[in-house]
């Protein structure tokens, strides 16, 4: 990352010219799945469409002929404190299932693909964004879509938890994704949870202040991580909260504010 290393000094790779405004408005707008159809048409115009939640997943798209794109955005958490969660993954455990079958994640994606499918234009480049469990979601929706001959130019996810088993983004479709970003922060412990140890794509590690990461091999270390629910404290989970990635972002946003840093500073920030 030469381009960021004169910049800043600290030898971190620069992603996109340090421009991280994008992230934040997707960032942004996974919180208005939560809103109305009112609150959503008011800053998109009427070619958003709101759909009904499935099974606590929060959704809607956005077909612009103008620039003949459109993309899709998803917001929805499984568990709101950590006794619940704990509470799922023990009942989990007894019924012997997987979280990725407890959650029902396959019957999801099915669903809502099956519905977008019916709506998005084959014709126009996607691009799915999704939050949290629905990052989950999102990532697995793009596979989909590409397997029914669509085009999923991009994927974000924010938050993501380690859900998603290797194999289910193993395939062909993947590589048809010019681009997919895992944003995640230190302290959110939601990716090291179900110890599932998929790298698909790349990881951008949002740091204090204007600082971030975005190493070529941020995915593999953070994949050497694993948390012990039992372990963790209630207020942890609040670290996966949009509103924790907002403040992170906002931080960077601006004129030759972000700085990138190396992975081996990250303990530094």
């Amino acid at each position: 990352g030469a381009g960021g290393a004169a910049a800043s000094g600290t030898g971190g790779t620069p992603y996109n010219n340090n421009d991280l405004e994008r992230l934040q408005t997707y960032a942004m707008e996974c919180i208005l799945c939560t809103t109305d159809k009112a609150e959503i048409q008011r800053v998109f115009g009427p070619s958003a469409k709101l759909r009904q939640p499935v099974k606590g997943v929060h959704f809607f798209y956005v077909i612009n002929p103008q620039t003949k794109q459109q993309h899709v955005v998803m917001d929805g958490q499984k568990w709101s404190t950590l006794e619940q969660l704990q509470s799922q993954m023990a009942e989990a455990k007894e019924k012997g299932q997987s979280a990725y079958d407890y959650y029902e994640v396959e019957d999801i994606v099915t669903t809502i693909a099956d519905q977008l499918k019916i709506f998005l234009r084959k014709d126009y480049p996607t691009t799915v964004v999704g939050h949290s469990f629905a990052g989950c979601i999102a990532m697995l929706l793009g596979v989909r879509l590409v397997a029914s001959k669509m085009k999923v130019s991009e994927i974000f996810t924010y938050g993501m938890p380690d859900l998603v088993p290797a194999a289910k983004v193993a395939g062909k479709e993947v590589k048809k994704i010019s681009s997919i970003l895992h944003i995640t922060v230190p302290e959110d412990p939601s990716s090291h949870l179900f110890g599932n140890r998929q790298n698909s794509g790349l990881s951008l590690m949002l740091l204090r202040d204007q600082y971030y990461c975005f190493d070529p091999e941020l995915g593999d270390k953070l994949m050497e991580k694993t948390v012990d629910i039992s372990q963790l404290k209630p207020e942890d989970l609040s670290y996966n909260l949009l509103k924790h990635y907002n403040v992170l972002l906002k931080s960077k946003v601006g004129k030759g504010h972000a700085v990138p840093v190396g992975i081996s500073e990250l303990d530094k920030y």
